[in-house]
């Protein structure tokens, strides 16, 4: 039966693929196209999913998980998101979205999730600080380091040029002037590395949170009416006093009750339900009002909707592959392309009815092709031949050989020299050949060539399996001669290290009481048990050590240190 998804494509994207089909100015475009059709109600999505890890010492893990269907874009899909928060930067975070067909189901693409996540997380700090804030802000407070602080200060950049001074704040000094030598290098403006919170968010207009901090950061003497906070990191950032300063505008209202800012002034008794405004889509549908108010704190509570990721992946879906990514593949397809309706059935690949781009020729196997190379002037070799007559591949060397042109017997035309009719000889750079005789033979004759190989190789394998099950079926038939050795040896005193006379067959390894005979094609070797046991109990201790020197990296001890404790093992 045919598959009614026969010749469709499933596009696999990685996050290399992903970051050269992304810039923040379109990112941020498609961002308000999904919070305008989440306010508008065309999008339907489950709540979010969690599954939290057993807590272990110094390791805290969990897996969220979002799906979600955009009526207006058409993306339907789902996100999986793995965060260890306590692991270093880059090794915390991993994420996968799967598109499918919102039709019919098929699975039109996979795409790494990590880069989509941080980009439109980033990007709707710019939409809440372009509908929010203050017309000219001069000054941007920043608190956090990571990935979506440095996306968050792109987008808010492209939102509010006149910026042109980001102050920076966090635990670490290293990384904070990191980050503001990278502001002043890629983005043009002014970046100073604070030395605290206090620092970072006095006088600025704009502030951003990006933490993951144990505790909250922000307190209410660091905000000042008129400012705007894009609240983007982990939901407790801001204390509950805090959030009690603001006025709250979110992504979602389900998101922001259960998972956001805003839940954690709920629970406190700081806030009351009635006290969230309304969603940033709503506020990004009337650009006509001015929602900024210098008399009180506004505040984007970033928890993330999935529609924001769906949008963006479906977005990077469609869009043409770029010149880096655009390569084929050795199968002819594009690469980052899978085939989403091969058929399991040999049968149909070979009658064609199979979805793969190989099945619709015939072709029995629809494995991988080979890529054919291009010959090489400098290393001629059996896939550098050039034909006689063909002068043009010579010319595309750009060599010419004159040993080529001489003539060989048995190569010529037959009336010269005997040679074959219709054979046509393959001459290289410097290296003649005949063609071999199987394939000057006739179709029919190859193929019986063929199968009269294969039997050859049938009882071989037969007579093989032969010899070792008639030893086991019946141990007064006389031993080959590999058997015997290996008997010898174990009947006899022998001491570990003991090497037998070599065989022509592989003796297999036996064991004896007390004693192990490993044997291969050069002959055998007794090994006495205690040995054997020595051995087995010292790759368990290197196998303990090793855990515990990766126990001791994660926990923060050096390399040297690491050395000087286990350098002994």
């Amino acid at each position: 039966m045919r598959s009614p998804f026969a010749g469709r494509l499933t596009r696999v994207l990685g996050m290399t693929e992903v970051a050269s089909l992304l810039d923040m100015r379109t990112t941020m475009e498609v961002q308000r196209a999904a919070f305008v059709a989440q306010a508008a109600g065309a999008v339907t999505a489950t709540p979010n999913g969690w599954l939290r890890l057993p807590e272990q010492e110094r390791r805290r893990g969990w897996l969220k998980i979002l799906a979600g269907h955009d009526a207006r874009g058409g993306a339907l899909g789902v996100k999986v998101l793995a965060r260890f928060a306590d692991n270093p930067p880059g090794a915390n975070l991993g994420s996968l979205v799967l598109l499918f067909d919102d039709e019919d189901g098929f699975p039109v693409a996979v795409l790494d999730g990590v880069l989509i996540t941080a980009m439109r997380t980033g990007a709707g700090a710019g939409l809440a600080t372009q509908a929010l804030a203050a017309p000219s802000p001069l000054r941007l407070g920043l608190v956090g380091t990571g990935v979506v602080a440095w996306h968050s200060v792109q987008a808010t950049l492209l939102a509010r040029p006149s910026i042109s001074e980001v102050a920076v704040y966090s635990r670490s000094l290293e990384r904070r002037k990191e980050l503001a030598e990278r502001i002043v290098a890629e983005l043009g403006v002014t970046a100073v590395a604070a030395d605290s919170v206090e620092e970072a968010v006095a006088g600025a207009e704009v502030l951003i949170t990006a933490t993951n901090a144990p505790g909250a950061v922000i307190e209410p003497a660091h905000l000042a009416p008129g400012q705007h906070v894009n609240a983007m990191g982990i939901r407790h950032e801001l204390s509950p006093a805090a959030l009690a300063r603001t006025w709250i505008v979110p992504d979602g209202v389900d998101e922001a009750v259960d998972d956001g800012k805003f839940s954690v002034g709920l629970a406190a008794g700081a806030l009351r339900r009635e006290d969230l405004g309304p969603q940033l889509g709503e506020v990004l549908a009337d650009p006509g009002r001015d929602w900024h108010d210098p008399a009180r704190v506004s505040l984007f509570d970033s928890s993330g909707i999935v529609v924001q990721d769906l949008a963006l992946a479906r977005h990077v879906s469609t869009s043409p592959p770029s010149a880096d990514s655009a390569r084929r593949s050795t199968s002819g397809s594009r690469r980052g392309w899978s085939d989403g309706g091969r058929e399991g059935s040999s049968r149909a690949r070979r009658s064609g009815e199979g979805g793969h781009p190989a099945a619709v020729h015939g072709r029995r196997h629809v494995g991988r092709r080979r890529r054919a190379r291009r010959p090489r002037p400098d290393r001629p070799g059996p896939r550098a031949r050039l034909r006689p007559d063909d002068g043009r591949a010579a010319g595309r060397l750009g060599v010419h050989d004159p040993r080529a042109d001489a003539p060989v017997p048995g190569q010529g035309r037959p009336e010269e020299d005997g040679g074959l009719p219709g054979h046509r000889p393959r001459r290289g750079l410097g290296v003649v050949r005949r063609r071999p005789r199987h394939l000057l033979l006739r179709r029919a004759d190859r193929a019986r060539h063929a199968r009269a190989r294969r039997r050859r190789r049938a009882r071989r394998r037969r007579g093989a399996g032969r010899a070792v099950d008639r030893r086991a079926r019946h141990p007064g038939v006389r031993p080959q001669p590999h058997a015997r050795a290996v008997d010898r040896a174990v009947g006899r005193d022998g001491v570990a290290g003991d090497r037998l006379p070599a065989r022509r067959h592989h003796a297999v390894g036996r064991r004896q009481p007390g004693r192990f005979v490993l044997a291969d094609e050069d002959g055998a070797i007794v090994v006495p048990e205690p040995v054997v046991e020595k051995v087995l109990a010292e790759a368990e201790r290197l196998v303990a050590t090793e855990v515990e020197i990766r126990a001791a990296l994660r926990e923060g001890k050096s390399l040297e240190e690491c050395l000087a404790e286990y350098g002994h093992v």
